[in-house]
């Protein structure tokens, strides 16, 4: 926020779109699970999903006022059909599982899709459930 702050003049205008509380919360759970069946352990995957309140406060607390803020549910297609969410992990997961030996990450991987593919995957496709918050914030 210091940085955000800094770099913006009086007046000037702050816009972002990024995972909001509620982010990806399936894949997440189905994860966790996964990750405590197999290897005992929680991840971490170092991800931060405000919610609305708790942006904005860092926001205002830096000199930013908000004018705008909405979070919203966006379902999203993944590429690759049956391996799409496995390629999802892969570009964004994979800190989560670079520690695995290839045959537990695989393991976790297939664990994670059956417990995630009746909520996510339809119609032949894997869909992220991602969750977005939109916001617009003038320096003051």
């Amino acid at each position: 926020m210091r940085c955000i702050s800094t770099s913006l003049k009086t007046g000037g205008r702050f816009v972002a779109e990024f995972g909001g509380k509620g982010n990806v919360t399936t894949v997440i759970a189905a994860v966790q699970e996964s990750f405590r069946e197999l290897v005992h352990s929680e991840v971490d995957f170092g991800w931060y999903f405000p919610s609305i309140g708790e942006y904005a406060s860092l926001l205002e607390q830096y000199g930013l006022a908000v004018r705008s803020a909405i979070l919203f549910e966006r379902p999203t297609p993944l590429e690759d059909g049956d391996m799409g969410l496995r390629t999802w992990f892969h570009m964004f997961g994979g800190r989560a599982f670079h520690h695995l030996p290839n045959d537990v990450r695989e393991q976790v991987l297939e664990r994670t899709e059956e417990k995630a593919r009746s909520h996510l995957f339809k119609s032949e496709q894997w869909f992220a459930d991602y969750v977005r918050l939109r916001i617009v914030a003038f320096k003051e």
